[in-house]
């Protein structure tokens, strides 16, 4: 699939990777697998990779980290935007990630607080917050332990919603 010119978000990884002089089909092959927000389909696809043999896995967000951690401990495997992965088990430490995972964190439950409190610095009437999150995510309980929390603490009631397809989204 070739989504260099036609994707925001690939193209600027072949784009990105092009600079570093890597070039699909000379230097490089990509095999690109998405699960369009089905994350039931996460661990097959992860398996899929992994037969594959590649050399590196990038994986985008913590379940699909979680599925590509479960279908290889050969390939090493980058996280792109992974919450929480410390708590969440995927590495051992930020410092010193361990095992054959590493890559950068979005850090959300650590943050929610912050971002309640933001929230507050807008609209400071508010008593009712809903939180749209995906129960399939590994970083939705902490996240919501967090902010449910720091809500408590400032009288602030949170309305948990759930959410995992786009349409499900839409319904919240």
């Amino acid at each position: 699939m070739d989504l260099t010119d036609t994707d925001r978000y690939y193209g600027l990884f072949t784009r990105g990777m092009l600079e570093f002089g890597y070039i699909e089909g000379k230097n490089l092959r990509i095999e690109w697998r998405s699960a369009e927000g089905k994350s039931d389909l996460l661990p097959g696809l992860a398996a899929e990779l992994a037969q594959l043999k590649l050399d590196v896995i990038a994986a985008s967000g913590t379940p699909a980290t979680v599925a590509v951690q479960k279908a290889t401990t050969t390939i090493p495997i980058v996280m792109v935007g992974a919450g929480d992965p410390v708590g969440n088990g995927l590495v051992k430490s930020l410092a010193r990630p361990g095992g054959g995972t590493t890559g950068v964190s979005i850090m959300s439950a650590d943050l929610s607080p912050k971002l309640l409190e933001m929230l507050l610095a807008m609209a400071p009437k508010v008593s009712r917050v809903a939180v749209l999150l995906n129960p399939t995510n590994l970083s939705y309980a902490p996240f919501l332990k967090n902010v449910e929390a720091a809500a408590q603490r400032i009288n602030i009631k949170i309305v948990p919603v759930e959410a995992r397809s786009p349409q499900e989204i839409e319904n919240a």
